[in-house]
């Protein structure tokens, strides 16, 4: 009353029961109503949560639910009237997972087959030995090794290497590849 609020809109069902102004009510899922948590599970706990809920749905001016069946649950259970249950389609992705499917080798401009390194530290002498056999590989056969990590990408030692072994058109720096594309790095190599 103090802000001069036209209208509250709020996602918690317990909203203060003393308010009589208009409230718009957004009911995401019925789980915190029909389940209320364990602390609730005493008698007049409950029973007095149940009360608060169902009083501040009745009075609020409108109710905003996501499905049909909130608002066929609300209407049975609670007995609220269904002109004043409000149902829209959510704007938001129900599943997030996008599976795209990425050409690895177009996206990289390279050619021929390759195989990954994707160890992140350079203290061994995995990588030399990974180069060397890369090299011994590439007199026959054209062959790329793509370099996952940007700590290696980062390592003065290894582009010295590199370079000394004259193999800089045979290897790619990729860098950290997202998590949603990294599975096409793997599956369209050689090997790892």
């Amino acid at each position: 009353k103090k802000d001069k609020n036209d209208v509250v809109i709020t996602f918690d069902e317990t909203f203060p029961v003393f308010y009589n102004w208009d409230v718009i009510q957004v009911i995401p899922s019925l789980e915190s109503i029909l389940y209320p948590d364990l602390e609730n599970t005493k008698l007049l706990k409950k029973y007095s949560h149940l009360y608060t809920i169902k009083k501040n749905l009745k009075n609020a001016k409108k109710i905003v639910c996501f499905t049909e069946n909130t608002q066929r649950e609300l209407n049975e259970k609670l007995n609220i009237s269904e002109e004043k249950i409000l149902t829209i389609a959510p704007f938001f992705p129900s599943s997030p997972e996008v599976n795209l499917t990425i050409d690895v080798k177009a996206k990289l401009g390279i050619q021929w087959d390759y195989f990954i390194y994707d160890y992140n530290y350079y203290s061994n002498n995995n990588l030399k030995r990974v180069l060397e056999a890369i090299k011994e590989i590439a007199k026959t056969r054209e062959i790329f090794l793509v370099i996952l990590g940007n700590k290696n990408a980062n390592n003065r030692e290894i582009r010295e290497l590199i370079l000394s072994l004259d193999m800089s058109k045979n290897i790619l720096f990729a860098g950290n590849p997202d998590g949603n594309e990294l599975g096409a790095y793997y599956k369209e190599s050689l090997g790892v």
